[in-house]
C-alpha cells in the first residue's frame, strides 16, 4: 500500500465529548434502584462504549495515488478545480448553493469545506464538499496552489 501523502481524521470536537460524557449520570441514576455498585459499573460501561463508538466511527481524510474519504474512493485524476470555504462562505456552500448531485461529507462542529470538483463524464457528481480542519494542506496535498497565509 502507498504511504498516505495526506492524512486527517475528524474526531469529535471537545464540546461533543463533554456532551457524550453526560451518559454517565443518566445511566447511573436510571440503574440506582439495582444499586449503586451496578449502577456505576453500568454508567462507565456505557461512557466507554459511547467514546469508543464515537473514535473509532470518526471519518478518515486519506490521500494516496487516490481521495478517500470515509468510504468514498476516487482516483486523483478524477478530481478537478479545489477552493477553501470558511465561515459565512462555507455555511453558504453547505446550504443554500449545495447542488443536491454533490457528494457530502460534513461535520457541523467544523467551520471550513474544501470543495473538489468531479472531472469524470461517467460520474453524475457535480463535485465533493469535505470537512476538514487542515482545509490547506488537504487542498495543497491534491494538487491546489494556494498562497501561504
Amino acid at each position: 500500500m502507498t504511504t498516505p501523502t495526506f492524512k486527517e481524521r475528524l474526531l469529535p470536537s471537545f464540546g461533543t465529548f463533554l456532551a457524550l460524557a453526560l451518559i454517565f449520570p443518566l445511566v447511573v441514576l436510571s440503574a440506582a434502584p439495582f444499586g449503586w455498585p451496578v449502577a456505576i459499573g453500568l454508567g462507565i460501561a456505557a461512557l466507554v462504549l459511547v467514546l469508543y463508538l464515537s473514535i473509532a466511527r470518526a471519518t478518515t481524510i486519506e490521500i494516496t495515488d487516490e481521495l478517500r474519504v470515509g468510504k468514498l474512493q476516487i482516483p486523483i485524476s478524477a478530481l478537478g478545480e479545489i477552493s477553501i470555504h470558511q465561515g459565512e462562505d462555507a455555511r453558504l456552500e453547505r446550504g443554500p448553493k449545495l447542488d443536491s448531485r454533490a457528494w457530502l461529507k460534513i461535520k457541523g462542529d467544523v467551520d471550513s469545506v474544501v470543495k473538489i470538483a468531479v472531472i469524470d463524464s461517467a460520474d453524475p457528481t457535480p463535485y465533493l464538499l469535505i470537512s476538514s480542519r487542515k482545509p490547506r494542506e488537504l487542498a495543497s496535498a491534491l494538487g491546489a496552489d494556494f498562497p501561504s497565509l
